[in-house]
């Protein structure tokens, strides 16, 4: 009994190390989840998942644009590039009210895992399990998957090459313009913005 006791104090101790502050057992109704990290992005918040479906078209989602708006903040998805014409047009609608706030890169790949940064202090990670279908055919394994929210300012945090990685896969990520289309990786921001704005 005492050296169960001590290995879990160890393993505790350990994943504070790596900057683990909680561990939900699903996203629903945690602190994990996508409504509660945009409340709490006070400058910044970015993301890396598969189409943001849990964020996009929500009510608190746009208001929380506007509130980073407002502060000069700004908001970076990161999707896969297959998005359908409806999600394409849905983000861009929200690149067109927020200009200088909110912007959408595409990556060629499935995304394994998501990641949320809050304010470049907290990470919230999860990976994509297994299909898990609702009656109504909406697939839950996000909903249901368990996450981990970690501290990114440790030494040893976890969050830190999570934000390498994150930065990395931003760079080399293609644009998602206002109109819906997608920039050429190898056009500059000002030939970006002369075809945007004639």
């Amino acid at each position: 009994m005492l050296e169960a006791l001590k290995h879990a104090s160890d393993l505790l101790n350990t994943l504070k190390l790596f900057g683990v502050e909680e561990a939900p057992a699903m996203l629903k109704a945690s602190n994990a989840a996508p409504e509660r990290c945009m409340a709490q992005a006070h400058t910044s918040l970015d993301f890396f998942g598969f189409h943001g479906n849990k964020w996009r078209n929500k009510p608190w989602f746009s208001a929380g644009l506007e509130r980073l708006w407002r502060r000069g903040g700004k908001v970076r998805f990161l999707v896969v590039d297959d998005l359908d014409e409806l999600q394409r047009s849905e983000y861009a609608a929200l690149i067109r009210r927020w200009p200088n706030t909110f912007e959408v890169r595409l990556m060629p790949y499935p995304a394994l895992f998501r990641l949320v940064f809050i304010n470049n202090d907290r990470l919230v990670f999860g990976h994509y399990g297994a299909d898990v279908i609702l009656e109504d055919g909406v697939n839950a394994a996000g909903w249901l998957s368990p996450h981990l929210i970690i501290h990114c300012g440790t030494t040893w945090s976890l969050g830190v090459p999570f934000r390498q990685y994150f930065e990395q896969k931003w760079e080399a990520g293609r644009r998602l313009l206002p109109d819906a289309t997608i920039a050429d990786p190898s056009e500059s921001d000002s030939q970006v913005q002369r075809r945007e704005f004639g």
